[in-house]
Order: structure tokens, then sequence, then C-alpha cells
């Protein structure tokens, strides 16, 4: 009975404290006289201080959501133009614009990630209702110091590991976990350009961080690596005659060196075996695995790895092409960071 009656009290607080919590966080549009930021700068939000973005629209919560939009072209700007530079730098490294595309698509996500992380420090600071329209105006202001501070964090945590990337792509004396660390030293570089250049609109000087290693040097001594790296080739399985020459010239677009088995620091062998053709509704179909081993000079295996190859034509010799195709592109495409992997 007297439990009951004790906790009464308590919970008829909860919904008065609710409202009042709603009322703190409930920013409501003021009226009255134009603030300065609608048209010009802002007084109270120095540009040397402040980003800031305006919204305006008819519905408070769009006006809202525009502010924000408006500070984040800022940076998407930024990250379009580091994308770009991304592409034509990883195309210029290969020769080949596709085989890094999966580096690429995990550079821009991480560009995104970081941005996004900057952007929670938006705030809207000021709201204004135009009395004669009815519209909402509202102002988005990010601090620059707190932006700034949380890229040069990211931009210390990408260099401090990029040092040890360098150090381990110099003294590791398994020349695969090389390239691997000579990979990641670059991929940690690339990000850290894209901080560097979101920093540069925030820090008002423009300066940003330099970086302590041209991105350039390091491509080019990843590109060394891989050129070091001599594959001895062999294929096996029904379809191995017809995809030899497919997997040496993958090696050779991703970098590596083809070697006489004598000569070569490595074994990549390859099976392509297609399973029974079928037809169906006049197509025929081929569904085949295609499989890559790399073992090194002592015959260790380093890692395999496996592509399921789909193709359909109305032809049977048109299925085949088109399977081959299917394992030439595969290769083409994602040899190198495959052979990469087998590092870890």
């Amino acid at each position: 009975g007297t439990m009951t009656m004790t906790s009464h009290p308590a919970r008829s607080l909860l919904p008065l404290l609710a409202i009042l919590l709603l009322g703190a966080c409930a920013t409501t549009s003021k009226t009255g006289k134009q603030p300065d930021w609608i048209n010009g700068v802002s007084a109270r939000y120095p540009a040397n201080q402040y980003l800031i973005g305006r919204g305006a629209a008819a519905d408070l919560d769009d006006a809202k959501d525009r502010a924000r939009a408006d500070l984040a072209k800022v940076f998407e700007v930024a990250i379009s133009a580091e994308s770009s530079d991304l592409q034509t730098f990883e195309r210029v490294s290969q020769g080949d614009g596709e085989i890094e595309s999966r580096g690429q698509l995990k550079s821009s996500r991480d560009i995104q990630t970081r941005t996004d992380r900057v952007i929670h420090g938006v705030e809207i600071a000021d709201l204004w209702q135009d009395p004669q329209s009815g519209t909402h105006y509202a102002l988005a202001v990010l601090r620059r110091l707190q932006a700034a501070q949380t890229l040069r964090d990211d931009i210390q945590r990408l260099d401090d590991a990029t040092q040890l990337y360098v150090a381990k792509a110099k003294d590791e004396p398994d020349l695969l976990k090389r390239i691997a660390a000579a990979s990641r030293a670059v991929e940690n570089q690339v990000e850290r350009a894209a901080a560097q250049r979101s920093l540069q609109i925030i820090d008002v000087t423009g300066r940003g961080v330099p970086p302590p290693w041209p991105l350039e040097q390091l491509r080019n001594d990843r590109e060394t690596l891989i050129q070091r790296m001599s594959l001895a080739t062999r294929t096996s399985g029904p379809q191995g005659d017809a995809i030899h020459e497919i997997l040496d010239g993958a090696v050779s677009a991703s970098g590596f060196t083809v070697a006489a088995p004598a000569q070569a620091k490595y074994t990549l062998a390859a099976s392509f075996d297609l399973g029974d053709l079928e037809q169906r509704e006049g197509w025929y179909w081929e569904k085949g695995t295609l499989e890559i081993t790399l073992a090194d000079a002592d015959q260790k295996v380093r890692g395999t790895h496996r592509w399921n190859i789909k193709s359909s034509a109305l032809s049977p010799a048109d299925a085949r092409r088109r399977a081959l195709d299917q394992v030439s592109k595969d290769l083409k495409e994602e040899l190198r960071a495959v052979l990469i992997s087998f590092a870890e």
C-alpha cells in the first residue's frame, strides 16, 4: 500500500518534466526585426569563427534542413574535387581505371563518413519568420575551431598509421607483406588528403596541416614493390588452356611481373571449370568456377580466391566466350587487390 502511494507523485512529475524538456528543445521561430544574417554577415557569428548556412522555406523544419544543407555544400565541393583527384590519381597509377575501383569506393565512403562527423557539430543558431510572407528562415552554424580539431585529430591518426606502414614497407622481409603495407600507406594518405582539403576550408589561414609524405612518392614506392613481385603462372582444369593468356594479361595489367618458374618468387595457379551447358527457352547458360592460388618459393600457399562465373547466349560458343570475357574482367579488375589481401 504505502509503496504505491509514494510512487504516485514521482509518476505525476514525469509528464511535466517531459513537457519542460520539449520546451527547451523546441526552438520557435522569432518574428520582429529582420536579423542581419538573412541578407548579409552575422555580427554574432563572424566568418573568422564560424561557417554559416542559411535556409528559407514555408515549413520550419524544411528551413532548418536547407540551412544545414547550405552549410554542408562547402564540404560537398571539397569531396567531389577530392574524389575526382583520387580517380585520376589511381587511374594514372594503374593505366586502367578499373583495377582500384574498390579502393576508390572505400576512400569515397571514408571521406563521406568524415564529412558527416564534422557536420555533426552543425547547430541551428537562429530562426526568424517573416511576418508578411510567413516564410521561415534558419541559420546553421559550425564553430571553425571545433570542426578543425576533429579533422586535425583524424590527420594525426592517419599520419601515425602511415608512418608504421612506411616503416613496414621498408623493413618487412616478406615481399607480399611489404606490398600490402605500401598499399595501406597510400590508402591512408589518400584519405588524409581529403581531410586536409576539408581542413583548409575550415582553417582561416587556409593552410591546414601539410602532408609529411608526397602522395606521388608513396605511390611510386608501392608500384616498384609490385613490379618486384614476379609470378610464374600455371593453369589447369577443363578450360585451363583457354585462360592461360587471360591470366598472364591480368598479372601484367595489375603491375606484377610474369616470369619463368626458375626466376619467379611466387607461383600463381588458376583453374577454370565450366559445368554442364544448360539450355532453357532457346538460351544457353554456362556456370563455372574460377579459382586462383598463390604459393611462395617455399611452396607455402599464401591464399586462395574463388569467383563464380555465369553467362548466357543464344549459341553454346557465344555462351562460352562470354564466360571467358567475365573471367578476364574479374581478373583484370580484382587480381591486384586479391593478391595483396593474401598478405593479411
